[in-house]
């Protein structure tokens, strides 16, 4: 009896597992690789829109950087003509106004350095790349 009943078993299974025709699994197979597909081709479209927009939005950025740039170097220039033409007007020596505007411009340079060291100190990238680093490193070895 343990004979037959094995054997009734292993065809139950049987029966269990041939009710999947292959061509079945294979257009199941078909269908879901077409929508990986699919959402290849979306994904792709969406990263290259996404790239234009990018891509424009550093271009604008870069004409709105240059543009103030120049605006506050032409108030800037300004400025140290109006110290100067007051110097000159209030009679200070030739050698003075010179010394003053370099003096003016040294004091904002070490403002503007104090800024962009704090600034740079700030960004701090290091410990993500040595992530990124030694993750390659470790699967190297």
């Amino acid at each position: 009896m343990t004979a037959q009943g094995s054997e009734a078993a292993s065809a139950r299974v049987k029966e269990q597992h041939s009710d999947a025709a292959p061509q079945d699994i294979l257009s199941s197979w078909e269908k879901v690789f077409k929508g990986y597909l699919v959402k290849a081709r979306l994904a792709k479209d969406l990263v290259a829109a996404d790239l234009s927009l990018s891509v424009e939005a550093v271009i604008v950025s870069a004409l709105c950087l240059m543009t103030l740039v120049g605006i506050g170097l032409l108030v800037w220039i300004t400025v140290l003509l109006a110290i100067g033409y007051g110097l000159v007007a209030l009679g200070a020596h030739w050698v003075f106004i010179p010394v003053t505007i370099i003096a003016c411009n040294g004091v904002l340079l070490v403002c503007v350095y104090s800024i962009f060291s704090k600034a740079k100190s700030s960004i701090n990238l290091n410990a993500t790349l040595r992530v990124l680093f030694d993750k390659k490193q470790s699967h190297k070895e």
